[in-house]
C-alpha cells in the first residue's frame, strides 16, 4: 500500500465532510431536550468515574490512560475508544480477530491475547483489572486502548500498550431493550438489557444484560454458541460516595473449531549453498475452508467474574477509589491436535499426502485469580493557586493460579486409535478455489469415530510407574503468579491549563511458584528440595523486581487551546503469563521490558465536536526469548543451542483518529497506523534474521465509517452505516522460521546453510467493506420505539485469512435484527 493511497484513506473522512457541510445546514436538526427538573439527590461525579458524554462513536473522558477521569485530549499519549453503540450499529456481536479497526490493533482473540503497536499480549484488563479474556461484547460499554508502555501504570503491560473493557453502567433511567436477530451462517442472538432504580430516591440503580448468540462459519461443522450475563448495581450514599458490586458469566461452546491454513513447500534440489529440500512458496486457504476435525472436536471458554469498587471523596481535596475482583477460568478441548499439517508439493506437481495427527488428546487450562486496587488522589493548588496538582498514589496486588492437565490415548491399539489410522491420512490434489488453485482432498474427509471416554485416556505424568490405560495422578505445569505494586504520579497544571506536565514511577514485585512440570530442570529457590531435576519434581520460586519512570507534557499551541502538541517519555514490563518453568528457572530469566516516546498533535474543534490525534511512537523491547549458540561448558569447543532471554525488538510508526459530529444526525470517524516492527536481535544462532519483520503484526490496518440519520417524519427514520476496514499482508512465521544454522566449532559462529524462506510467508493483504440500514419505526407511544436493522458484512465476498490465526474469514453475511425498547424517565 503506498504512502499516497495510505494518506488518501485517513484523509477521506476530512473529504466527506467537506462535501456534506452544504448539505448540513439544511439537515433537520433533533429539538432540543427539555430542561431536567431539579433535583434535591445530585451528586458531584466522582473523579474515578467518567461522564456519558461521547463524540460520535468515541467517550470523550477516560480513566484507562490515568486511572482518573481526565479528558482524552489532555494525555500526553495516544488513547482511542470505541462505545457499544459503534458495535451495536455494524453488528459486532462476537468478539474475535475481525476487530481490526482501531489502528495498530489486530490479533484480538477470545482468549486474552492481541497485538498492538507491533508486540503480542496475553492478557487484558476488564474495568482496570486484570483479565485473561473471555469476553463477550453484549455487556460491554465501550473498549479503550492505550497505547504504547504508557500502560504500565497498570503494572506488567504489553510493550506495545493495554486493552481495556469497560463494563455496562447502572442507570437511574428505567429501560428495557429487547433485540432479536437471524442471519447467514445461521447466525441467531437474543439480548435482553434491562436497566433503572430500584428505591423511589434513585439512589440504588442497577444494570442487567443477559444474552445468547450462536452461529456457524464456513466449515462443515463449525459452530459456536456464546452465553453472556451480566448484573451490576450501583448505589449511592449521602456523603457522595458510590458503591458498585457486579458479576459476570461467560460460556463459550466451540464445535469442530477452524484450523489455520497450512504452509505450502514446493520440492527442490539441495544445492552446496542451501541444503534445504524444499522451498515455501504460500498458505493452502482452500485447506482452511475444509474442517479436519469432525463432529467429534471441541475447544471451549468459560469464565466467573466478580468485582466491587468504592469511591468517596472526603473533601475538595482527597478521594479515594477502592476496587476488588476475583474471577474463575476455564478452557478445554478434545481432538484440537489433529489439524492439517504443512504439505510440500512433489516437483512434478502431482497429488500431496497429508496425515493429520495420530492421537486425539484432551486438554484443560484452569486459572483463578483475583486482586485489590486502592487508588488516592490529591487534587489541590499552590503558587497564589495559579498551579492545579493532582498528585495519584496507587496499590496493586493480582494473585494468578494455572494448571494444565492433558489425557491422551495411552493404548495405540485401542479399536478408536485402529479405526483412525488409516483415514486420517488424506490425498490433496490441486483443485480451483476463491479464483485461484488450491490443494484440497480428492475424496470426502473422515474424522476420528467417537468422542473421549475417560477411562481410555491417560492424564500426562511426570510418573514413569504409571499404569497405562488408566487415570493416574499425575500432573502437568501447575504456577502460580503474585504481583504487587505500587504507582506516585504528579500531574500538574500550568498557565491556565495551557502547560499540563506529568511525572510518575512504578514499582512492582513478582514473585513465580511454579511447579509438576513434565521436563526435569534445576529447581530454583528451593533449598534442599527432595525432588529437584526430577521430571514433576522441580519447582521454581522467584522474585523480581521492576522500577519504571514515566513522564510526559501537553501544550496547547493556540489560545483557544483547541490544539495541543504532547510527548511522553514512559517504560514498562510484561510477564508472559504462558511462560514456562524451565524458562523461569533458566539463570537467564529475566522478565520483557520496553521503554518508548511518544509524540504529536491533538485537536478538538468546532465546540468538542471535532477530535483527532496524530502521532508517532519509538519503541523497544528487551529481553525477548531468543535462540543462541553458547559454548557448554566453556573451553570445551562443544556448542549447543540454548534458548536465552537476551534479544531486542524495535517498533517505529504513526497513527492517526479523528471522530467527527458533523451535525446532529451525520458523524465519521476513521482509525489507520503504520507499524515498523523488526527484530533487531533474534539471538547468536539466526544471525541473518536481524533487520526482518516481527511475526503477526500487520505494518498497516484500519478503518473509516459513517453514520448518517435521515428523517422521515411522522414515517420514522432511517439510519446508515458504511464501514470500510483494511489490514496489510502481514508476516506469518518468525525471522528465523525455515532457516536451519550451522555452528563453525572452530569460532563458535553460527551460518545459515539450509533455509526454505518460510519466514518470507505472510496473510495477505484484504479490505472488508460492510454497510448497515436501520428503520426506526414511527413512535405510536412516547414510552416505546421500534428498530429494524439489515446487515451486510464483507459484501464483495472477499476470501482472506484472519490474523494471527490464519483461519479463514466470513464470506458476504445478511442479519436481520429488530430491537423494542421502553424507556421512562425517572
Amino acid at each position: 500500500m503506498t504512502v499516497t493511497y495510505r494518506l488518501a484513506l485517513l484523509a477521506l473522512p476530512l473529504a466527506l465532510a467537506a462535501g456534506v457541510r452544504a448539505q448540513s445546514a439544511a439537515t433537520p436538526q433533533a429539538a432540543p431536550a427539555a430542561p431536567a427538573a431539579p433535583d434535591q439527590n445530585v451528586f458531584k461525579l466522582s473523579e474515578f468515574n467518567v461522564s456519558s458524554k461521547t463524540v460520535g462513536y468515541s467517550a470523550s473522558e477516560t480513566m484507562t490512560g490515568s486511572r482518573i477521569n481526565t479528558p482524552i485530549v489532555d494525555l500526553p499519549y495516544s488513547i482511542v475508544n470505541l462505545t457499544d453503540e459503534f458495535f451495536h450499529d455494524y453488528g459486532i456481536n462476537i468478539l474475535d480477530e475481525n476487530m481490526t479497526y482501531i489502528g495498530g490493533l489486530t490479533g484480538i482473540n477470545i482468549g486474552g491475547s492481541f497485538n498492538l503497536r507491533g508486540f503480542g499480549s496475553t492478557s487484558q484488563l476488564r474495568d482496570g483489572f486484570y483479565r485473561l479474556g473471555r469476553y463477550g461484547l453484549s455487556n460491554i460499554s465501550r473498549v479503550e486502548i492505550i497505547r504504547g508502555p504508557n500502560a504500565a501504570i497498570y503494572g506488567r503491560s504489553s510493550p506495545g500498550g493495554m486493552i481495556n473493557f469497560v463494563s455496562l453502567q447502572p442507570s437511574k433511567e428505567t429501560q428495557q431493550n429487547l433485540m432479536l436477530l437471524d442471519g447467514s451462517y445461521k447466525q441467531q442472538q437474543g439480548a435482553l438489557n434491562l436497566t433503572g432504580s430500584l428505591d423511589k430516591d434513585g439512589k440504588t440503580y442497577y444494570v442487567a444484560e443477559f444474552d445468547q448468540t450462536s452461529r456457524h462459519y464456513t466449515g462443515q461443522y463449525d459452530a459456536i454458541r456464546n452465553n453472556e450475563d451480566f448484573v451490576a448495581i450501583e448505589h449511592d450514599f449521602d456523603d457522595s460516595s458510590h458503591l458498585k458490586v457486579s458479576a459476570e458469566y461467560f460460556l463459550q461452546i466451540q464445535h469442530a473449531p477452524q484450523n489455520a491454513a497450512p504452509l505450502v513447500s514446493v520440492a527442490r534440489t539441495a544445492t552446496p549453498d542451501n541444503a534445504a529440500t524444499s522451498t515455501a512458496i504460500g498458505l493452502d486457504m482452500g485447506l482452511a475452508s475444509i474442517n479436519p476435525y469432525g463432529p467429534n472436536s471441541e475447544l471451549n471458554r468459560g469464565s466467573t467474574t466478580y468485582t466491587a469498587t468504592y469511591d468517596k471523596a472526603f473533601n475538595d481535596v482527597w478521594s479515594i477509589r477502592t476496587g476488588l475482583y476475583n474471577f474463575r477460568a476455564r478452557r478445554w478441548d478434545f481432538n484440537q491436535n489433529t489439524g492439517w499439517g504443512s504439505i510440500t508439493i512433489p516437483a512434478n506437481g502431482g497429488p500431496v499426502t497429508s496425515s493429520r495427527g495420530s492421537l486425539p488428546s484432551r486438554g484443560e487450562i484452569m486459572e483463578d485469580g483475583g486482586g485489590f486496587q486502592q487508588d488516592l488522589l490529591a487534587h489541590y493548588f499552590i503558587a497564589n493557586h495559579t498551579i492545579e496538582n493532582n498528585t495519584l498514589f496507587t496499590i496493586d496486588y493480582n494473585d494468578y493460579y494455572r494448571w494444565d492437565p492433558t489425557w491422551e490415548y495411552s493404548v495405540n491399539n485401542d479399536p478408536d486409535i485402529t479405526a483412525w489410522a488409516a483415514p486420517r491420512t488424506v490425498t490433496l490434489v490441486p483443485t480451483s478455489f476463491a479464483g485461484g488453485t488450491q490443494y484440497m482432498p480428492n475424496a470426502t474427509v473422515a474424522y476420528f469415530p467417537h468422542w473421549y471416554s475417560l477411562n481410555k485416556l491417560t492424564l500426562l505424568s511426570a510418573n514413569p510407574t504409571a499404569t497405562s490405560g488408566a487415570v493416574n495422578g499425575g500432573t502437568l505445569t501447575r504456577r502460580r503468579t503474585n504481583s504487587i505494586g505500587g504507582n506516585l504520579r504528579q500531574q500538574m497544571f500550568f498557565w491556565d491549563q495551557r502547560l499540563i506536565a506529568y511525572a510518575g514511577i512504578r514499582n512492582d514485585t513478582v514473585l513465580f511458584s511454579q511447579r509438576d512440570y513434565t521436563v526435569p530442570f534445576a529447581s530454583v529457590g528451593v533449598p534442599g528440595n527432595p525432588a529437584a531435576n526430577t521430571a514433576g519434581g522441580s519447582v521454581v520460586r522467584r522474585y523480581e523486581h521492576q522500577n519504571k519512570p514515566n513522564m510526559g507534557f501537553s501544550y496547547a499551541v493556540t489560545k483557544d487551546k483547541n490544539l495541543r502538541v504532547y510527548g511522553s517519555y514512559s517504560t514498562a514490563y510484561f510477564v508472559d503469563q504462558t511462560s514456562r518453568p524451565a524458562v523461569i528457572a533458566a539463570s537467564t530469566y529475566a522478565p520483557f521490558t520496553a521503554r518508548g516516546f511518544d509524540y504529536g498533535v491533538k485537536g478538538s474543534y468546532f465546540d468538542q465536536r471535532l477530535n483527532f490525534t496524530l502521532g508517532g511512537y519509538y519503541d523497544k523491547e528487551y529481553n525477548v526469548l531468543v535462540t543462541d549458540t553458547v559454548e557448554q561448558p566453556p573451553g570445551s569447543g562443544n556448542y549447543v543451542s540454548l534458548q536465552e532471554q537476551d534479544g531486542d525488538q524495535l517498533v517505529r510508526g504513526f497513527e492517526f483518529d479523528l471522530n467527527w459530529a458533523v451535525t446532529d444526525s451525520f458523524w465519521i470517524g476513521g482509525s489507520g497506523a503504520e507499524v515498523n516492527a523488526l527484530y533487531t536481535n533474534l539471538g547468536s544462532a539466526f544471525p541473518e534474521a536481524r533487520g526482518r519483520s516481527v511475526q503477526n503484526i500487520s505494518p498497516e490496518n484500519g478503518s473509516i465509517y459513517s453514520k448518517y440519520n435521515l428523517s422521515l417524519g411522522k414515517f420514522g427514520a432511517i439510519q446508515f452505516n458504511p464501514l470500510v476496514t483494511y489490514v496489510s499482508s502481514t508476516p506469518a512465521f518468525s525471522g528465523s522460521q525455515g532457516d536451519t544454522p550451522t555452528v563453525n566449532k572452530t569460532t563458535g559462529v553460527s551460518s545459515i546453510t539450509s533455509h526454505t524462506d518460510q519466514w518470507k510467508i505472510r496473510y495477505p493483504s484484504f479490505i472488508l467493506w460492510n454497510f448497515d440500514i436501520t428503520y426506526r419505526l414511527p413512535q405510536i407511544n412516547p414510552h416505546w420505539d421500534q428498530t429494524i436493522s439489515v446487515y451486510f458484512n464483507n459484501i464483495f465476498n472477499k476470501t482472506y485469512l484472519k490474523i494471527p490465526s490464519g483461519t479463514l474469514g466470513d464470506g458476504r453475511e445478511i442479519m436481520v435484527a429488530y430491537s423494542l425498547n421502553h424507556h421512562r424517565a425517572r
